[in-house]
């Protein structure tokens, strides 16, 4: 089928392998008509329906039951950010991890899916988190981000100093320093998002210029099996914590769903992870 050899060729920088079950319910109506399974255009939203039409036997797994835990004193506020393209509806399994483990769990996705610019989707991650912590009553929280939006969140973090306001922020498949398909990508879409992650974009540039603060906690999860950031390498992000997925077969979806990576995504919300700037092997 012409879209989905088009998926694995063009959209390359982004995109997503136990109790209860946990059911993703869909507020409108995300099936695909056979028309627009051929062609899916430069639309996030058909895109999204085809990534959802795709991968929705994973989202429905069983949810494995909670372990018993010490407690802990970091931020229980976390948002979930999808990447390009994805919808919220990718994010529902972690949320129901993450609730099931004691944290106060928000998804949330911008309207255009992150296709417009990134430094566009980092001024509305940072309006989202403003938002959040007025109904919280908090000053900080953490996030975690896949792909795309894990570049958008870093202009925000970095560039914006959204860091003042997160405890955590954790990407996992994001191309810091761009996907050597991007550049098909934006020809294909037009999107200006896949023409930031192109290799030494300006925002790129940007981002991995603007200095680490101090005390900022990034964690940069990734996989040497991705099937569409080229090199698997441009996650690697110096003086943040690196988890690199090599000897265990990770997709560059799984972490939707994988409860593994979840665990590791876990100690890192709970403030038990190794300290900044460490290099996981996996």
């Amino acid at each position: 089928m012409r879209t989905l050899l088009l998926a694995g060729l063009f959209l390359a920088a982004c995109g997503p392998d136990s109790s209860a079950t946990i059911d993703v319910e869909q507020p409108e109506d995300l099936s695909l008509s056979e028309a627009e399974l051929n062609w899916a255009g430069n639309d996030p939203q058909l895109w999204r329906r085809l990534w959802f039409s795709k991968y929705k036997h994973k989202l429905n797994a069983p949810l494995e039951a909670a372990v018993t835990r010490t407690p802990f004193t970091s931020s229980r506020t976390v948002l979930l950010i999808p990447g390009t393209t994805i919808g919220p509806e990718f994010l529902v399994p972690m949320e129901a991890r993450l609730k099931r483990d004691g944290f106060d769990a928000i998804i949330w996705a911008p309207p255009d899916l992150f296709t417009e610019s990134l430094a566009t989707g980092a001024a509305r991650i940072a309006a989202k988190v403003e938002e959040v912590l007025a109904q919280r009553q908090k000053t900080r929280l953490s996030i975690v981000v896949e792909c795309d939006g894990g570049i958008a969140a870093r202009y925000y973090a970095q560039v914006l100093g959204g860091h003042a306001r997160l405890d955590q922020l954790v990407t996992f498949v994001s191309a810091h320093h761009g996907s050597s398909v991007a550049p098909a990508g934006s020809w294909f879409t037009g999107w200006e998002a896949l023409k930031d992650v192109k290799p030494n974009s300006a925002l790129l540039n940007r981002v991995n210029a603007a200095p680490m603060p101090a005390g900022f906690k990034l964690t940069s999860i990734y996989t040497c099996n991705d099937e569409y950031l080229w090199p698997q390498t441009t996650s690697y992000v110096p003086g943040a914590t690196n988890v690199e997925y090599c000897d265990r077969y990770v997709s560059h979806f799984s972490g939707f769903w994988d409860s593994v990576v979840y665990e590791r995504i876990l100690t890192t919300l709970r403030g038990e992870g190794p300290p900044v700037g460490t290099y996981e092997r996996r």
